[in-house]
């Protein structure tokens, strides 16, 4: 008869059982801390597993080496394929992944069986391109002028990744009650899926507003916009989720606030093309993250935040005060003085810097409010865009070189 999964820690439990009841008879602690002691969770395989160790790194990089061989495959042999044989593999692919996690979780891996999981939402999507190709929505020849149509292309791919998010979001409900199965790893599919997804729909909605051919002028409001509304789910996320000492939380709003400033920073790029005044928003973009980070716990907010400033403190540097030569210095001043101070309120009020031990839910200062305000924000700058847009593609097209003309055949009598 074989053993089970959880009889490897059974010795290891008695043999802390006997420890502290020699002990307590040795007078070293008392029963009570004994009974204390022994109250504690026990740490279980599932939560060794579920840690940020060697295994969880061999499981993303065998994840990572099978999504480049899958890439790998279908761009080295894309055209010879077809979307008849795209479409084959990618359900071959599909039902093999499903085999493995299936088997994965049996066996008791949780983990390994999730990132099995979250590797067939891309199947998914090579289905869904497939079948468009197939049917004559997804144009064929790269010569065709549709897919240099944006409002075409954007619904099509909108078909694609919305596929890969209902595969997720499939799969996150089917799991829902197989607790071998650890859920996590299939929110990294989810929330691409959804950045992408949001990106398409906003920048549809500034192709409404300003126009196809103004789109260049508009698409950095459109991301920023979207990266501002995936900011308010990942926090509406966050909030639901049970706490960090239970065996129950996935936390799926660690990707959704990834993916969220991911987007928003493919926004920010398109700053600088606006104008001042959209540039030295990057301090209050850069501020608003560590701020928000330090009320959420979130590190990604924090490496967002001082990407941007950073960002922000180079523009300063080469372009506003590029011929300043005590800029440096009164930065560097401005440093010491941030440090001194954090050190003064560490040391005279260590109560607003001390962690508490107990957990407690991540919280905005203003709640929903202050989660959904920068959407409300960016969504209000991308409708006042607009006119600017249509200037800065006035402009563009003025100041645009006019190609030469022909001259027209002389029409001199030849003799």
């Amino acid at each position: 008869m074989g053993a089970e999964p959880g009889d490897a820690v059974t010795p290891s439990l008695r043999d802390t059982r006997a420890l502290l009841a020699r002990g307590v008879a040795a007078g070293v602690i008392t029963p009570a801390q004994r009974d204390a002691l022994l109250a504690l969770p026990e740490r279980t395989r599932d939560d060794v597993r579920s840690t940020l160790d060697g295994v969880t790194i061999a499981y993303s990089l065998g994840a990572a080496l099978v999504v480049f061989a899958l890439g790998w495959f279908h761009a080295d042999r894309w055209e010879p394929l077809g979307p008849a044989g795209v479409l084959g593999v990618a359900l071959a692919y599909g039902a093999l992944l499903g085999a493995v996690a299936t088997r994965l979780a049996r066996v008791g891996f949780p983990l390994a069986a999730g990132v099995a999981c979250a590797l067939v939402p891309l199947t998914a999507s090579l289905v869904a391109w497939s079948l468009l190709r197939l049917t004559g929505e997804w144009p064929g020849d790269r010569a065709s002028a549709l897919l240099r149509y944006e409002p075409y292309m954007i619904t099509r791919r909108l078909v694609v990744e919305l596929s890969g998010a209902l595969a997720a979001l499939l799969m996150l409900r089917g799991l829902s009650a197989a607790r071998p199965v650890r859920r996590t790893p299939i929110g990294i599919p989810l929330a691409a899926a959804a950045a992408a997804v949001l990106a398409e729909c906003t920048t549809l909605v500034a192709i409404a507003a300003a126009g196809d051919d103004r789109l260049l002028y508009m698409r950095g409001w459109a991301y920023g916009t979207a990266g501002t509304v995936l900011f308010g789910i990942a926090y509406a996320t966050d909030v639901r989720q049970p706490p960090p000492d239970d065996a129950a939380r996935e936390d799926f709003a660690a990707w959704l606030y990834l993916a969220a400033c991911i987007v928003l920073e493919a926004g920010l790029l398109d700053a600088f093309s606006v104008g001042p005044a959209a540039r030295h928003g990057l301090v209050v973009v850069a501020l608003a993250q560590l701020g928000a980070a330090a009320r959420l716990r979130r590190r990604v907010l924090v490496v967002a935040g001082m990407a941007n400033a950073i960002w922000y403190l180079g523009y300063l540097a080469f372009d506003v005060f590029e011929g300043v030569v005590g800029f440096p210095l009164l930065l560097a001043a401005f440093g010491v003085a941030v440090l001194v101070v954090t050190v003064l309120v560490q040391r005279r009020f260590p109560s607003l810097v001390r962690r508490d031990g107990d957990w407690r839910p991540p919280s905005l200062p203003g709640g929903w409010l202050a989660a959904w305000a920068p959407a409300v924000v960016l969504a209000a700058l991308l409708a006042v865009a607009v006119p600017r847009a249509r200037q800065r593609a006035e402009r563009a097209r003025i100041a645009r070189p006019t190609p030469p003309q022909p001259k027209p055949p002389s029409r001199r009598p030849t003799y």
